[in-house]
């Protein structure tokens, strides 16, 4: 039985400071040709859920509205067409529709389209990670293969989405350089084996990456941190390398010498997922998402530290930006 209401979790004001929500009752909304009700089982909290709360993601809702971009759930009821109505009763992987309400509620009306079916192997929580953090790494590092990489660096290595980056790139052949910002970070990444972890903060860093860069020849780099480290990459780079910036955990603009670009030959590229994803057709996402998924219990495992219920979504935001590289932290309706 479906409700006629369900509790969310509310935004109200866009801050740098962290958020104030409130939780409200939601009328059970109308399902139009096309969508489908997701009775929601778990949302993980990502960097871009910070952007967006802060008011500086790509995507900036009218307010009030429900945040969350990403989670899992079980299909309960369908407005009508053939796909909306197939995945009526499957668990599902979702991600929330630009204009609509988001994850973090009870209940979400969303575009079939923006859900992928999940195998019977893979249980709720995982699922609800499949998105974000599992295609974008899939996704970064076919970019790299395709710029031809032999070798990539990446920064905030420490993360949950760093340590897929890893694993997913050692899968598929290439060598990594994982930059961190602290001693206990770079001891966590040895300990599981990765070989060349450098300390940003290290007095002789950009030497060191230099050198290793030249040596494995690293000419891609994954760059979520953006400020000046965007043009320490290119600089320490081999000629006619490429930065891809996907993030701005800096909260500075990207800065680049000059001479990186004209005399290394460097190049800088921006990289969305939403901009990604649109431009694959259906049956594409799809195909992407089986072989995702054969992968969600390995290479691209998320590691959960914490769930908070949807009263508690203050506390679990403040945990995870806290400590963002210690494992996931869950909303469980």
């Amino acid at each position: 039985m479906i409700p006629e209401s369900y509790r969310a979790i509310e935004l109200r004001e866009y801050t740098e400071d962290l958020p104030s929500f409130q939780v409200v009752q939601k009328k059970r909304p109308e399902l139009a040709k096309g969508e489908v009700l997701i009775k929601m089982a778990a949302s993980p909290i990502n960097p871009s859920d910070l952007s967006f709360l802060r008011g500086q993601y790509g995507i900036k809702k009218k307010l009030p509205c429900v945040p969350g971009f990403e989670g899992s759930g079980t299909v309960v009821a369908s407005g009508g067409g053939f796909y909306a109505n197939y995945l009526k009763g499957k668990n599902v992987a979702c991600s929330a529709s630009p204009a609509g309400e988001g994850t973090w509620a009870e209940y979400m009306k969303v575009p079939a389209q923006l859900c992928l079916p999940l195998k019977k192997s893979i249980e709720l929580e995982q699922g609800s990670m499949t998105i974000v953090n599992p295609l974008t790494a899939w996704s970064l590092i076919e970019i790299a293969r395709d710029l031809g990489a032999k070798a990539i660096m990446q920064t905030a290595a420490a993360g949950a989405l760093g340590q897929m980056i890893h694993r997913l790139a050692k899968k598929k052949g290439l060598d990594v350089i994982d930059i961190v910002r602290r001693e206990d970070q770079k001891q966590a990444l040895e300990s599981q084996g990765f070989e060349n972890v450098l300390i940003s903060e290290d007095a002789k860093f950009e030497r060191e990456l230099r050198v290793r860069a030249g040596k494995l020849n690293a000419t891609v780099a994954l760059d979520a941190v953006g400020g000046e480290m965007t043009g320490t990459l290119a600089a320490c780079m081999p000629n006619q390398s490429h930065v891809i910036v996907y993030g701005g955990l800096a909260g500075e603009a990207c800065s680049v010498h000059p001479g990186s670009l004209i005399f290394q030959g460097q190049t800088v590229h921006g990289y969305w997922l939403s901009t990604y994803l649109s431009q694959r057709n259906p049956l594409q996402l799809v195909r992407l998402s089986g072989r995702v998924q054969k992968l969600l219990n390995t290479e691209l495992k998320s590691q959960i530290r914490g769930r908070y219920s949807l009263e508690e979504g203050e506390k679990a935001v403040k945990d995870y930006t806290a400590t963002m590289s210690g494992g996931k932290i869950l909303i469980t309706p």
